[in-house]
């Protein structure tokens, strides 16, 4: 196997799945050329990598149906031995099928599989046993190739990533990652200050996302800092008026997931202190300080600064596989989706937070919404604090 291309031009969670694919192939065929197709704006992701030969890119906004012609050329033009496309669309079906390559391997619900050299069933759930993971069904498609084990995802943060984030390590810290594209995805922001309104005094908290997510990022610290201030839900399940998780941290294609459990036991008394001087002035509340370093941050420094935190909280959206593509530790919020679809944190320290009753209402689908088709968003409002808090006790780098 001399050269091969990996197809997954979804969201950036989903590419960051897909990069265990890299790690699987490079194991088997360490010789081989491995290039990889994204769309326009996730290139970042695989920057410098160093298994990859080239990083192709489709703009998929701007004259898309052009691009993919050329694209197209592009690709058959390479000969590659081996077209791996992890998508179930049309498009990439077509890059796929007419790429030339002698091994054309994709799932079965993509329109065009009856082009491909090897179709592969897409099968979301497990009746049997455990949940499929979504880098299980991944490892599927190359597996008579390699083996039927899958490898984790990893990023590769360059040494200039790593040092763009060193001044911010300098003392114990968290990160949470407010936001997601879908609605009842994401973690009230309210409910987001009242945790960090609870993070002891002299530790650090990182508020991440992009550039669009900057203004959620400030209302989150300012109530977060404001003494007394009572963030009670509203129990409308509609958006709030402020930006709420633009596009810039894009949703994976299909709902993450893990084996984790909602923790219960009560967390007042966390005992956690920092190793050092806290990185900033501490809030004048006497709770953690806030910093909102949403659009400030590359999505390969995102990735080195979460190494160093004693917790990355995200929602089930792109953050939780940074986390877990370096083996940092994440505690997981599901509202709307839940954890038996197969897709969600793979660190070794993970944690999964979510209602701890049944909802007769969740899942209410693959994906998220723009808002609460009931109307009450009860799967995010009844999450209580304490779980949150409970996942800093039980994580493995937190000492007492």
């Amino acid at each position: 196997m001399q050269k091969i291309l990996v197809i997954q031009t979804a969201f950036i969670g989903d590419v960051v799945l897909a990069t265990a694919l890299i790690e699987k192939l490079h194991g088997f065929y360490p010789n081989a050329s491995i290039d990889f197709l994204v769309r326009k704006g996730n290139e970042g992701l695989l920057k410098d990598h160093p298994y990859l030969h080239a990083v192709l890119v489709w703009d998929k906004k701007q004259s898309k149906l052009p691009n993919l012609w050329r694209m197209g050329r592009h690709i058959r033009a390479q000969h590659y031995d081996m077209v791996v496309n992890v998508q179930r669309f049309a498009a990439t079906g077509l890059l796929t099928a007419f790429s030339g390559a002698k091994e054309r391997i994709g799932f079965d619900k993509n329109p065009l599989s009856m082009f491909f050299t090897r179709v592969i069933p897409h099968v979301v759930s497990n009746p049997a046993g455990p949940p499929f993971h979504e880098i299980d069904r991944n490892q599927w498609l190359i597996r008579e190739w390699t083996d039927d084990q899958p490898a984790k995802p990893r990023l590769y943060p360059s040494a200039a990533d790593e040092a763009a984030v060193q001044h911010y390590k300098q003392g114990r810290f968290i990160t949470v990652s407010p936001a997601s594209v879908w609605f009842t995805k994401q973690y009230p922001r309210e409910k987001w200050a009242d945790f960090i309104r609870q993070i002891p005094v002299g530790n650090t908290v990182y508020i991440l996302g992009a550039p669009s997510d900057k203004e959620l990022g400030d209302w989150i610290k300012t109530a977060a800092e404001t003494p007394g201030a009572q963030n009670a839900p509203t129990g409308t399940g509609k958006p709030q008026p402020e930006p709420a998780a633009a596009a810039g941290w894009q949703p994976q294609s299909e709902p993450a997931t893990g084996t984790g459990k909602p923790q219960s036991k009560p967390a007042a008394a966390t005992g956690w202190q920092p190793q050092s001087e806290p990185a900033t002035v501490a809030s004048s509340t006497g709770g953690p300080s806030i910093v909102n370093l949403c659009g400030q941050l590359s999505f390969l420094q995102s990735a080195a600064l979460m190494k160093g935190a004693a917790m990355n909280y995200v929602n089930d959206s792109a953050p939780m596989h940074f986390a877990s593509a370096v083996n940092a530790p994440v505690t997981a919020v599901y509202c709307s989706t839940i954890p038996a679809f197969g897709f969600g944190p793979l660190s070794d320290d993970r944690h999964i937070v979510e209602i701890e009753e049944p909802l007769d209402c969740r899942p209410c689908g693959l994906h998220g919404y723009k808002v609460c088709p009931r109307g009450h968003f009860n799967c995010a409002h009844k999450i209580q604090d304490r779980q949150l808090l409970q996942t800093l006790i039980n994580s493995r780098t937190t000492a007492f």
